[in-house]
């Protein structure tokens, strides 16, 4: 029996060795999701970089689909666990919002300007547990960066001044293999950036600057497929 139990151990800890060794090096994904970006644009307007009391933004969600691709290499850390580096990047660009700019001298409001984020990229660590030979939870720790484009069909305006976004992602992950390496996977992300001013330049004879205070937060779902090498 003390046999029986000790080959039995043996073979159950091959097993997992096996198991994690299947996760073991790098990795390249495809995916497709759908993201929602919030946009806090209620903290002011400046004009030539001088605060403007009389103009005000409202906060605005949008939603867009992306597509991204993505690397990563991960080692064995335990017989259960991996850490991973990888690296992402957006191919489409993402909608941010369309806030309405108020004026309470005039009474007035417009929605014409566009916000997009665009080649978004994010760098992370990758703590990963194995399920199974073919199954793995994961989460996402890392860097964000994305340009934030800004774009107005206000007949005064005259060209963009590109903002570039930093930030983290936070995310959870599984991923199920099929066979000759080919994996499946689906994830949700949280992404954070630091707040910033974004804005464009002008001109109503005379040129001006026109800056919005932008807060983004995101949350994302993704699905996708990917290659073990």
């Amino acid at each position: 029996m003390k046999k029986i139990i000790t080959l039995i151990s043996a073979i159950f800890a091959t097993n997992v060795y096996a198991d994690v060794k299947n996760f073991e090096g790098f990795t390249i994904e495809l995916g497709a999701g759908y993201q929602k970006t919030d946009f806090d644009g209620t903290n002011g307007v400046e004009i030539d970089g001088v605060a403007a009391s009389h103009l005000s933004t409202n906060s605005q969600n949008e939603s867009d689909d992306f597509y991204t691709i993505g690397a990563t290499y991960s080692h064995a850390l335990s017989d259960d666990y991996l850490m991973g580096v990888g690296f992402e990047y957006s191919m489409t660009d993402i909608d941010a919002g369309n806030p309405t700019l108020s004026n309470s001298t005039t009474g007035i409001s417009t929605e014409t300007t566009d916000f997009e984020l665009k080649d978004m990229f994010a760098v992370y660590v990758k703590p990963q547990f194995v399920i199974s030979d073919k199954q793995l939870a994961y989460a996402k720790l890392g860097y964000v960066h994305s340009e934030l484009d800004y774009s107005d069909y206000d007949s005064e305006y005259i060209s963009t001044r590109d903002t570039d976004l930093d930030g983290y992602i936070l995310g959870v992950g599984y991923r199920h293999d099929f066979e000759k390496k080919l994996y499946g996977f689906v994830e949700a992300n949280y992404i954070n950036f630091r707040d910033d001013k974004v804005g464009g330049n002008y001109t109503d004879g005379t040129p001006y600057t026109l800056d919005v205070d932008a807060e983004l937060d995101a949350y994302n779902l993704k699905v996708g497929v990917g290659y073990q090498f």
